[in-house]
């Protein structure tokens, strides 16, 4: 009986996640010539607003998408070396606590006293967009690109939290860090290929 709720209950988390999932999009806007690139806009459809993570400004857009993907002779590679990892911190001054995102290279994860710079995590209200720029080097592979949405966890997900992990530890799986929000991968569907003109 056990079983069956938890399998119920994960098919509606399943179904929840897949229903923002098609309302929030990433879609390919122009080419720009100079400096070399294009626009993605990111756009929040669903009637909530939700918040999404961008890398650093690099002065040309309000942050950078930090999924992507190259395209090798043998299909689609995956060049993003860093991991999103999430935790929740105190900030002293406003009294409030927050949930910080970082990237982290998975083959070096950082050591006691590393100091990890945290991505922009910004609020997206129904209707609104953000757009982004992805540089693009000319001669260069096609990239397929994408962002990283944090879904706050429902309360049923943050109570059956501690059994999903131990469970996951007795099967030898290798759990994420445990954080307040579940991170949603947002894709743009189109491939972008540097111009030669």
């Amino acid at each position: 009986m056990v079983v069956l709720v938890l399998v119920f209950v994960g098919c509606a988390i399943a179904l929840a996640i897949n229903s923002r999932r098609s309302k929030v999009s990433l879609m390919f806007v122009e080419y720009r010539r100079w400096p070399n690139g294009a626009i993605l806009r990111l756009t929040n459809g669903t009637q909530a607003t939700i918040r999404y993570l961008a890398g650093p400004e690099d002065g040309i857009s309000s942050g950078r998408p930090i999924l992507r993907l190259q395209k090798t002779t043998s299909g689609w590679t995956n060049t993003s070396p860093e991991v999103v990892q999430g935790m929740r911190t105190f900030d002293p001054r406003t009294g409030a606590s927050r949930e910080l995102f970082f990237l982290v290279d998975p083959a070096a994860p950082p050591k006691a006293g590393d100091r990890l710079q945290d991505l922009i995590n910004r609020d997206l209200k129904p209707g609104q967009s953000e757009d982004f720029f992805v540089r693009l080097e000319p001669g260069a592979s096609p990239v397929r690109i994408g962002t990283v949405c944090p879904v706050p966890r429902g309360a049923i997900q943050l109570k059956l939290q501690p059994w999903t992990f131990r469970v996951r530890q007795w099967f030898g799986s290798k759990s994420p860090p445990l954080t307040e929000s579940s991170l949603l991968e947002i894709w743009c569907p189109d491939s972008l290929q540097p111009r030669h003109d």
